[in-house]
């Protein structure tokens, strides 16, 4: 072979990843449809996927790629639940790509978080980095999930890295986690993963709407024998999760034998708890004891845990399983030495099932023999740290204190840190990250830098608060600019949220942009627009660009208004109506937001209601009510506090009222404490733990603290209910439990004795 030859082949094996047209779906996580039962003539297992049906949410990813293609990097996270469609969207997105020569990296060995971090770095350009449930990379702990964010950023922003394209997928409850921003004084554990997620994220809807119905339809009569059969026994559109097995997955769960559903149930809550890494079958043995009742125990065989493995891995209808015996931690196709022992089982739970167990069994803590085999069968330092943590959020206090131990004992800086900071051990926490053997969360260092500065070292908090700053994290960056913004150093604001744009935050991007459109600097505002074209803050700029000397125009506000209805942009409707506002059109701006409520976009109505109510309740009031009518939870709930501000208890009472029946939790809560203050004790004490089962930590603690002056019994039972769901370190307010139980509780609820 020629030298120029071999050298071209030796560096196509070295680049990640391989041509898109060489790896198999399945292998990308796609979900294996539905099997066909067989017929006469018809052999059974026709094609693995079925045909594709393309919704709204394609044609928004078909821009990110189109832009790919065009050459700028791009990026898209595709939002919905377990078994919706997202992975096979994101392949079915990609297909364009694999006759230009794109080629597909999926960073899984031999850790999903440690295979992007180490090679985000060595992407070169058309190529797709395939991130499928993101939350075991973005959500990684000790700071890998935020130092992949700001490789990703890097790698996004370089154009001379680029084109690449980078497609993730999320369920809605860690989108919402990675995207809230955290209050002033809150932490924040995920700023860089915020920022990279700005503007970047597309919401895959739970059912087919009618016309994915029909096109569904039309490829049945075609011949499409998976979809036909979806179609005829998926309920309400859940075509998708009828393809995926999903059904099938929990009638297996729900009629398990006793073992299997012990492990099972094991499994299902090592992963809620946190354990993303595949499970030991040994630590699935010990697990499960607990699960079983004494009868089920003592009738079991010797070889139970074989037998319900053996059940667990079986393929249900459509080729999924409710557990999945893991490949070993080799690189795949690579040779193993002819010495090496077989590799341990280990097993990972289907994700439907992970989703279940977090809606089912979310707010209960597990039994004792899933604290303690984590305790006897995890060695990894990270693995343990994620039950000790998981143990110290229950209250579980004698089970973290071992898990603690045994993780610290080897000595990992990072857990070593970790738990110095949820101990409040300021002193070790402070010397460990600001000698740099601990990677730290900014927003964790800042606040350690408060309390050492707080206890007079003053030294170790200004490295600490040097080192947070130097993480060149956008979010907080842009928190710090706000914080000298309210402190009056201008001059730092400034500095600080230039930093912060840079780095990436569209936030900071935004208040630069009003900065200089107020000191009439246009060609700035031009210039960042240019600068911030491909971030969530681009339609922003654009508004200011074109309105903010136009604001007395008000055909041309109307103009913009229609196009971000049309671009289905809240914030920018919003900022339209609020510009009506400043201008002093109330009427304008309220008509602005009942056509944004009437078109599908209540909370228009309700920012502007907000944004009046501490400067004019009747203003705010008529802000709020198109929201309301068209069942906004939280514009009904400020209604209420409109309606008692003005004194007027029954109208505070019904929207409270209207409010609990759409699932606002806040409302369920004060209207307890009025039904309270009326002397009916019992509607209070239900409306508290309608309140609580909604799961929300701030509620929960909230009612806790309420219901001990109407049931002091009860509220010990409120309590245990924070401690179970894992919110103990929520709020200071929930410490109130340790006054109760001193030394913790036990898996079953029953405080511990001294230990």
């Amino acid at each position: 072979m020629h030298a120029d030859a071999v050298g071209r082949e030796a560096w196509q094996h070295s680049r990640l990843g391989r041509p898109i047209n060489e790896w198999d779906p399945l292998d990308l996580e796609i979900h294996p449809a539905v099997d066909v039962p067989s017929t006469m003539g018809n052999a059974r297992g026709v094609a693995r996927l079925p045909g594709y049906v393309r919704r709204a949410h394609d044609e928004d990813l078909a821009v990110v790629v189109e832009r790919a293609v065009a050459g700028t990097s791009a990026m898209a996270v595709l939002v919905g639940s377990s078994s919706t469609g997202k992975t096979r969207a994101c392949w079915e997105a990609v297909q364009p790509l694999a006759s230009l020569g794109w080629r597909l990296w999926h960073p899984f060995d031999p850790t999903r978080a440690g295979s992007a971090l180490d090679g985000i770095a060595h992407v070169e350009a058309h190529t797709v980095v395939w991130l499928n449930e993101a939350q075991h990379y973005l959500g990684a702990g000790s700071g890998v999930g935020e130092r992949i964010a700001g490789a990703l950023y890097g790698l996004l922003t370089d154009p001379g890295r680029g084109p690449v394209l980078v497609l993730g997928t999320l369920w809605p409850e860690y989108a919402r986690a990675y995207t809230r921003r955290p209050g002033p004084q809150d932490p924040d554990p995920h700023p860089q993963v915020r920022a990279l997620l700005a503007g970047r994220h597309i919401n895959v809807p739970e059912a087919f709407d009618t016309a994915a119905l029909e096109s569904a339809r039309r490829l049945a009569a075609d011949g499409d024998r998976q979809l036909a059969q979806a179609l005829e026994r998926s309920d309400a559109g859940a075509v998708t999760q009828f393809l995926a097995g999903a059904p099938e997955l929990l009638h297996r769960y729900r009629t398990a034998s006793p073992a299997g559903r012990a492990v099972l149930l094991a499994a299902m809550d090592a992963r809620r708890l946190g354990a993303v890494f595949p499970l030991p079958a040994a630590f699935l043995e010990d697990a499960a004891q607990d699960y079983l009742t004494d009868s089920e125990y003592y009738a079991l065989a010797d070889d139970w845990l074989e037998q319900a493995l053996v059940e667990l891995t079986s393929t249900v209808h459509g080729n999924m399983a409710p557990l999945r015996r893991t490949r070993s931690d080799h690189t795949r196709g690579a040779s193993e030495p002819a010495t090496a022992p077989p590799p341990k089982p280990r097993y990972e739970l289907a994700d439907y099932l992970e989703q279940h167990a977090r809606s089912e069994r979310g707010r209960l803590c597990p039994p004792a023999s899933l604290w303690q085999s984590a305790l006897d069968h995890l060695t990894a330092p990270g693995h343990l740290a994620v039950f000790a943590e998981a143990a110290m959020r229950r209250f579980r206090l004698r089970h973290a204190s071992q898990l603690w131990g045994k993780a610290s004992g080897t000595g990992d800086p990072d857990v070593l840190a970790r738990f110095a900071w949820l101990t409040e051990d300021w002193d070790t926490a402070g010397r460990l990250y600001s000698e740099g053997h601990a990677s730290g969360d900014p927003h964790v260092l800042s606040q350690l830098a408060h309390r050492l500065r707080e206890a007079g070292d003053r030294d170790t908090a200004d490295r600490l608060q040097q080192l947070a700053i130097g993480t060149g994290s956008p979010a907080f960056l842009y928190q710090r600019a706000r914080y000298a913004e309210m402190s009056g150093d201008q001059t730092q604001a400034l500095r600080l949220f230039q930093r912060a744009a840079d780095a990436g935050d569209s936030m900071a991007v935004f208040e630069l942009a009003k900065r200089r459109a107020a000191a009439g600097d246009w060609t700035g505002v031009e210039r960042l627009y240019r600068q911030d074209i491909d971030t969530a803050a681009d339609f922003f700029i654009a508004l200011y660009v074109g309105l903010w000397r136009e604001i007395a125009d008000k055909d041309e506000v109307e103009r913009w208004h229609r196009l971000a209805t049309e671009e289905h942009d809240p914030q920018a409707m919003f900022l339209i109506a609020w510009m009506r506002e400043q201008a002093g059109d109330q009427e304008g701006a309220e008509q602005l937001a009942r056509q944004a409520a009437e078109a599908g976009y209540p909370v228009i109505a309700f920012k502007l209601g907000w944004a009046r109510y501490t400067k004019d309740q009747e203003a705010a009031e008529r802000a709020f009510l198109p929201a309301a009518h068209a069942g906004h939870s939280d514009a009904r709930y400020w209604l209420s506090n409109v309606r008692d501000l003005a004194g007027d208890r029954e109208g505070a009472e019904y929207w409270l009222r209207q409010a609990c029946d759409v699932g606002n939790y806040f409302a369920m809560r004060n209207l307890a404490v009025l039904r309270a203050a009326a002397g009916d004790l019992a509607e209070a004490k239900r409306l508290d733990q309608q309140a609580a089962d909604a799961g929300d930590p701030i509620v929960m603690i909230q009612t806790a603290s309420h219901i001990g002056w109407i049931d002091p019994d009860e509220a010990e039972h409120m309590w245990r209910q924070v401690a179970d769901s894992g919110h103990y370190l929520e709020l200071p307010l929930a410490r109130d439990m340790a006054r109760l139980w001193p030394h913790g509780l036990e898996p079953d609820g029953t405080p511990s004795a001294p230990w």
